[in-house]
């Protein structure tokens, strides 16, 4: 069985991340049922609570998907700047 170096797990942390980023986009709060730009003035509470529903969800796969891509390059990072020194 082949084991991975904190390298390769690195590389595996940044693909992941781009894979999340790619796509739930970069965190925004600007989505409305018409189109994009601010949700004002909407018709009934029941639109609203989905439109918020869906911008956490956005930002939680955003944030993790950061998250992910600066916990690869730490990992490279430390592999190369640290244990193979």
């Amino acid at each position: 069985m082949m084991s991975l170096t904190i390298s390769q797990w690195g590389l595996i942390l940044d693909l992941l991340g781009v894979l999340f980023l790619f796509y739930f986009g970069l965190p925004s709060d600007i989505k409305s049922i018409n189109g994009p730009g601010l949700a004002i003035g909407l018709e009934n509470e029941i639109d609203a609570d989905l439109i918020r529903a869906h911008n956490r969800k956005i930002k939680i796969g955003a944030y993790t998907g950061l998250f992910l891509i600066f916990g690869g390059f730490f990992y490279n990072f430390w592999d190369h700047a640290i244990v193979n020194k």
